[in-house]
C-alpha cells in the first residue's frame, strides 16, 4: 500500500484519499462520481468527475483534474471547490457565461490597442487637425483606383 502526502503534509493511504474527495462530491450532490484513469505511459493517473443520469442514459462529464497542459494534478479537495464552482445550480460561485465572454472582449480590445499603439504614436503627430490618412498611400494605389473609376464611370473624387 503506498502513500501520498496532501498539501497541508499530512501522509495518507492512497485510497483515503480518493474516499475523501469522493464522499465530499456525494455531499455536494449525490448524483456525483469521482473516476480515477490511467492518463498516460508514466502510469499517472487522472480524476475525472462524472454526473450519474441513470442506468438508461449516460453519464454527463463534469470535468476533469488536470493543470493547462493536460498533465494529471495530485487529488486533493480543491477538485470539490472547482466542482462546486462549475455547479450551474449555485450561483455566484464563479463567473458566468456572459461576464467570461466580456473579460476576453476588453481583454483582446486592449491586446488590439497594445499593437497598434507604435502606429499611432509614429502617424499621430502628423495628424495636426488635417483629415489625413494614418498610412501614406502609394502613386500605384491611385492610379489603380482611377482606372477602376474610369471602367464603371464612378464620380471624381480629389480630396
Amino acid at each position: 500500500m503506498g502513500f501520498t502526502r496532501t498539501d497541508g503534509g499530512l501522509l495518507v493511504p492512497e485510497g483515503a484519499q480518493e474516499a475523501a474527495v469522493d464522499a465530499a462530491l456525494r455531499r455536494h450532490d449525490p448524483d456525483l462520481r469521482l473516476v480515477p484513469q490511467d492518463s498516460d505511459a508514466y502510469g499517472r493517473r487522472v480524476y475525472k468527475v462524472y454526473r450519474y443520469n441513470g442506468p438508461d442514459r449516460p453519464a454527463d462529464f463534469v470535468c476533469a483534474w488536470w493543470d493547462r497542459k493536460h498533465d494529471p494534478l495530485p487529488l486533493s479537495g480543491a477538485l470539490v471547490d472547482m466542482v462546486q464552482m462549475l455547479d450551474k445550480n449555485s450561483p455566484g460561485r464563479g463567473p458566468t457565461l456572459e461576464q467570461e465572454e466580456a473579460r476576453i472582449r476588453a481583454q483582446k480590445r486592449k491586446e488590439a490597442r497594445e499593437a497598434t499603439r507604435p502606429i499611432v504614436e509614429e502617424f499621430g503627430p502628423r495628424l495636426d487637425g488635417k483629415k489625413h490618412t494614418l498610412i501614406p498611400r502609394s502613386q500605384s494605389l491611385r492610379r489603380a483606383r482611377d482606372k477602376e473609376r474610369a471602367r464603371q464611370k464612378l464620380p471624381e473624387f480629389r480630396p
